[in-house]
């Protein structure tokens, strides 16, 4: 449809092909003298829905569609994103099943452009979960929001992952919010170079009225490395009992030491190290109680590195190494 500022409709078109038996649009971006649309289609009603994107002109007529491999019997939401004024960035997933296995997603990126031409299709993580965002940053990098879910066990989790043009991984982040089914709605990046994104808790509690459970909706914001710096549902660790001591020596050849403090009854602490463009170059996991690591540089370039520690996935102590020989 083409609506004007009023909200009055301009025109209707229906550009999806007769003998399809279902087909539903769900994301689109405007390019250049093209639409592009993204959804599913379904001929079969049954284990046959299939991802799909279609280029539709300003008349409303379809110029191209690409189908992907079926995602089972199981739906999914799609997301597109433009990159420049002829390419653009689609999400799809694709359900893969052994025996009596359950279902796992093998999730993909892909680049096109506007003639309808596939660049690449690449495979860029898998979940036991489907679903999820994608937004194109100012700094040219694509931010994923959605859901993970690891094949070896454990709960739905919010996912944020970062990804260059080319569809590299540049870092990802996992986070348990609370109890119940959960994953990221829809994300952005602020003013501050980090990111905030909405998302759902679903069974958390029963309902005192209908005796029904619930779903709780929290916010969670993480600095431009997407460590949690605030949300609206959890308490923050015992920051304050935490110690992250500057790196010595600094700067450092062949290595560099510090001091850690863990504070007691904390599940997940990590020191990661990261380069000044923000990719995650290592991570160690950390102890309750006074310890000393060792981080070894000899590989490492020469430079400005940030060690940040983080407890329960919420930021804690940021240090500098540099690196020089």
């Amino acid at each position: 449809m083409e609506i004007d500022t009023a909200g009055n409709l301009l025109n209707k078109w229906v550009p999806i092909n007769a003998n399809t038996h279902e087909s539903n649009y769900i994301s689109l971006i405007s390019i250049d003298t093209i639409v592009v649309v993204c959804g599913t289609k379904n001929n079969s009603g049954f284990n046959d829905w299939q991802p799909m994107i279609s280029g539709i002109n300003a008349q409303g007529q379809l110029l191209w569609t690409h189908y992907f491999p079926p995602t089972g019997n199981l739906h999914f939401v799609g997301s597109v994103v433009q990159l420049n004024n002829q390419e653009f960035m689609f999400y799809w997933c694709q359900a893969v099943k052994q025996g009596s296995s359950p279902w796992v997603w093998v999730h993909h990126l892909v680049k096109m452009d506007i003639a309808g031409n596939i660049l690449w299709d690449k495979p860029v993580f898998y979940s036991y979960h489907q679903n999820g965002r994608l937004k194109h940053l100012d700094n040219g990098n694509v931010m994923y929001s959605g859901v993970f879910k690891d094949t070896l066990g454990g709960p739905m989790n919010g996912y944020l992952v970062m990804f260059d043009t080319t569809g590299t991984i540049l870092w990802d982040r996992t986070f348990v919010i609370s109890p119940g089914f959960q994953w990221f709605r829809d994300g952005a990046q602020t003013m501050d170079g980090g990111f905030i994104m909405t998302g759902n808790a679903d069974g958390t509690h029963i309902d005192p009225i209908t005796l029904d459970l619930s779903s709780d909706l929290w916010i969670v914001k993480t600095d431009s490395n997407g460590l949690i710096t605030s949300d609206n549902q959890l308490d923050p660790p015992p920051l304050a009992q935490s110690h992250l001591s500057p790196p010595y020596p600094n700067p450092a050849n062949e290595y560099s030491m510090v001091d850690v403090i863990i504070p007691p009854n904390i599940e997940k602490a990590l020191l990661h190290v990261f380069d000044i463009t923000g990719k995650e170059i290592s991570t160690f996991t950390l102890h309750e109680g006074l310890s000393q690591l060792k981080i070894e540089t000899s590989h490492l370039k020469n430079g400005t590195y940030l060690l940040a520690m983080s407890l329960n996935g919420y930021k804690d102590d940021v240090q500098k190494l540099v690196v020089s020989r």
